[in-house]
């Protein structure tokens, strides 16, 4: 599947905390789609915000307790995309202590206007994560 050309404009090296899980100091990078899906096996699973209830508590970090065993069958790298910009997915993954999922933060919605928006219900997603384990296990 060729996904459409996104550019994200992503964060790295924010340490210095300014409260209210507000955290700067780093540097601006861009990763584009060619970086993160070229000729590369992934998960990618998107919500609809980053801080809300259910996907704090159970989306997430569902993902982060399969990492490994998604890795182990052969995936290359889990992403988590949310419309929200670079400092709300880090401030979010560092409050709910994710540390393998990678975030993407999708700020001005250019990925997710391509068509990748889409509404499921966490049993919806959970179910696509059973799916994608069983079709990787046949790999």
């Amino acid at each position: 599947m060729k996904v459409p050309y996104t550019n994200f404009k992503t964060r790295e090296g924010d340490t210095d905390e300014v409260g209210g899980c507000t955290f700067i100091g780093g540097t601006w990078k861009d990763v584009d789609t060619t970086q993160i899906f070229d000729n590369k096996k992934v998960v990618v699973f998107a919500l609809p915000g980053a801080f809300t209830p259910t996907c704090s508590s159970q989306q997430v970090p569902g993902y982060e307790a399969k990492y490994d065993e998604l890795k182990a069958l052969g995936i290359d790298e889990v992403y988590c995309l949310s419309v929200n910009d670079a400092f709300v997915m880090n401030a979010w993954f560092k409050d709910t202590n994710v540390k393998k999922v990678k975030a993407i933060g999708d700020g001005e919605a250019c990925h997710t206007r391509n068509g990748y928006a889409c509404e499921q219900t966490w049993t919806g997603i959970w179910n696509e994560i059973l799916e994608i384990l069983d079709a990787c296990r046949q790999w």
